[in-house]
């Protein structure tokens, strides 16, 4: 009989335990909605997959991660780009701007830094309502870009403020910048497209799911 795990040899219908000599027999109804009647075999293999498929994403939502730690999960492409702001007293951000089959999608993570004196986070992993086209050309504008890759001298630093952070990814080699409030000198017109994006990006809404 469908619904039974476990047989319950002479036990009662009721599933309560029946002794028998030193065995104990127990029978343990349990809900199997992929085995309803009429439903096939690719019908429950789908059922299962999608079922542990929301349960990854949900705990994807949910757990904390690494500052620059990658998303791993089917069909969501690679990350080309991660973009976030950290506020000193202010709720942070980040962005992934990701690739699948020459389609770009964006990605927003809220940042964790509490307590202050552990390592920046990130949770959760909402996309936004974001235009391909739009995303390929803020691409197309940094990687025209020529800079000097280290910082000139006069960088600075400060407790209270904004922290900038842009990473440009490959699917195996990145590059990664930070500045603090102003961007150096040299690095003027990275600075400039991070703030558009950010304050594109700030505007967008959640996708449906």
């Amino acid at each position: 009989m469908k619904g039974q795990l476990a047989s319950n040899p002479g036990g009662r219908a009721d599933g309560s335990r029946k002794q028998r000599g030193s065995r104990t027999l127990t029978a343990i109804n349990v809900s199997r909605p992929w085995e309803r009647p009429g439903m096939g075999n690719r019908k429950a293999r789908d059922y299962v997959k999608a079922q542990a498929r929301a349960s990854a994403w949900e705990a994807l939502q949910s757990s904390p991660r690494g500052f620059a730690e990658d998303v791993c999960f089917p069909s969501i492409g690679l990350r080309r780009l991660q973009l976030a702001i950290v506020p000193s007293f202010e709720p942070g951000y980040s962005w992934d701007v990701r690739e699948l089959d020459g389609t770009f999608r964006l990605f927003r993570s809220n940042v964790v830094a509490e307590p202050i004196d552990e390592l920046l986070r990130l949770r959760g992993y909402t996309q936004l309502q974001a235009e391909s086209d739009e995303l390929l050309r803020f691409l197309g504008r940094i990687d025209s870009i020529s800079l000097r890759i280290a910082p000139s001298s006069d960088d600075t630093a400060g407790l209270d403020g904004t922290t900038f952070h842009l990473a440009l990814c490959g699917e195996e080699a990145e590059s990664r910048f930070r500045w603090w409030e102003e961007p150096p000198a040299g690095w003027e017109q990275l600075g400039l497209i991070a703030h558009e994006m950010i304050k594109r990006f700030m505007s967008l809404k959640a996708a449906a799911d």
